[in-house]
């Protein structure tokens, strides 16, 4: 049977989210998080036997809150460091998600993730395969996987 994309998405997000910072991501999104204000988004380009991208947005003062739970930090790091925690947290939530779509056996290569305007969207003439959506302390997360290729 076919993994479902979006909740192969979710759990990478989620599982990614624990993992990394520590923090409880949640399925459940109130209003406080909901109206939280647009802050950053990254862009990981991917190809294999499909080609695409993961786009993944944090609104609210999640991004500040990522990089001091992944470094281990009381106060929130130099923004430097937490544009890096942004593309690495971009980079693994792609890198969970792939296999777990596409298949063990599939193999993928990630470009470096990039900072990207939060309104952005791809360019190119894909298809959106999945999204997901993760409730985070002060924010949330917005996550979308782009392609086009064969459909594992």
């Amino acid at each position: 049977m076919k993994p479902d994309p979006k909740a192969e998405l979710f759990k990478a997000a989620l599982a990614t989210f624990e993992g990394l910072s520590f923090t409880s991501p949640t399925e459940e999104i109130g209003p406080q998080q909901e109206a939280a204000p647009a802050r950053e988004a990254v862009r990981v380009n991917f190809h294999g036997p499909m080609s695409g991208c993961l786009l993944l947005r944090l609104r609210g003062d999640v991004a500040a809150r990522l990089a001091a739970g992944m470094l281990g930090a009381d106060s929130p790091p130099e923004r430097g460091l937490v544009e890096d925690a942004v593309k690495e947290v971009g980079n693994v939530v792609c890198g969970n998600f792939l296999p777990a779509y596409a298949g063990d056996g599939a193999i993928f290569r990630l470009d470096a993730p990039r900072l990207v305007d939060f309104d952005h969207e791809p360019s190119e003439p894909w298809w959106q395969v999945a999204d997901a959506r993760v409730g985070l302390d002060g924010g949330l997360c917005e996550v979308r996987v782009f392609a086009a290729g064969a459909v594992p």
